[in-house]
């Protein structure tokens, strides 16, 4: 079954990136809490995130090199105190950049 950029984008490379910023945010202190509060989610799914317990291609996601460069990003945004919602839309903005340049990452 052939899946759209969309559901590819909500079901495996926002999970991807959420879960390598969560980690880069836990490893300087920040409470799931605060975490699950920047990034839009619950604390759950941060728990979840930082427990690295991912199977076929979300564990395949999680290690591509330009997400975590993307998610590195994203953490220097959180770090120099940009707003929550400005941080929201550059997680959908990376995402969305990933599946455009690399189409056949779902393949």
């Amino acid at each position: 079954m052939i899946s759209t950029p969309c559901e590819n984008a909500s079901r495996y490379v926002l999970p991807a990136l959420r879960a390598n910023v969560a980690r880069l945010l836990a490893k300087n202190n920040y409470t799931q809490k605060s975490i699950a509060k920047i990034l839009g989610i619950t604390q759950p799914a941060v728990s979840k995130y930082l427990s690295g317990n991912f199977d076929g291609k979300l564990k395949f996601i999680v290690n591509n090199e330009v997400l975590k460069e993307y998610a590195n990003e994203i953490y220097k945004m959180i770090i120099q105190g940009e707003p929550e919602e400005d941080v929201r839309f550059a997680l959908l903005s990376k995402a969305s950049k990933l599946i455009k340049e690399n189409p056949n990452m779902f393949d």
